[in-house]
């Protein structure tokens, strides 16, 4: 191959691989939505409700005295990095992750969370935390078109607690304001592989 041909064949390979990237992020998904994180908006540091109780994370983790002076803890801790897309309409970026909560016992707690990035107070707003289950397999997370879907394994109703998680389920959650709620109605439940591998 000739000078020549040599130019023209890389110009020709450098033209598909431009065309090949801008396919593909036309075709990226809103959870790919970049999380602009600073002094106004931080889904890590922001309070969140948890079972009627306010945790407020410092760097993704709350260390909480059951009552004072007690030696028991609850734990909270993110579980997975916060996803982006907005949920509210605005325009505007925000962000959902889950949440593992532990008091010292056996149970682990799973818990879906919203960081609201309020463009009217420019602060993070924490919303009320949703129940996933207790010792779960999360899978992985993402949004579309303002709906958070969550896949994670959990156990069948009869089945103890020792159990592998096994039965696949989809959850949706949307935002109704500053609260989170779940779409029961596209509850979705599949016999699954008991990869409990974090995907997010």
């Amino acid at each position: 191959m000739n000078y020549k041909n040599f130019v023209i064949f890389t110009i020709f390979i450098l033209i598909i691989g431009v065309g090949i990237g801008f396919i593909i992020a036309k075709q990226l998904p809103e959870e790919d939505f970049v999380i602009s994180v600073g002094k106004n908006f931080n889904p890590l540091n922001a309070t969140y409700i948890i079972e009627n109780q306010s945790i407020t994370l410092i760097d993704g983790l709350s260390d909480e005295e059951i009552f004072p002076g007690s030696s028991d803890k609850i734990k909270t801790m993110k579980w997975n990095e916060p996803v982006g897309g907005d949920l509210n309409g605005d325009g505007i970026v925000d962000a959902a992750f889950i949440l593992t909560q532990n008091s010292g016992g056996s149970s682990t707690f799973y818990y879906v969370v919203v960081a609201i990035n309020d463009k009217t107070s420019k602060r993070t707003i924490g919303t009320n935390a949703i129940l996933l289950g207790d010792r779960i397999a999360p899978q992985n997370m993402s949004i579309e078109n303002g709906v958070i879907l969550v896949n994670y394994a959990d156990r069948k109703e009869w089945e103890p607690m020792i159990e592998i998680p096994s039965v696949g389920i989809s959850k949706y959650f949307v935002l109704d304001g500053t609260t989170l709620k779940e779409k029961i109605e596209k509850t979705e439940k599949t016999e699954t592989s008991t990869s409990t591998e974090n995907n997010i």
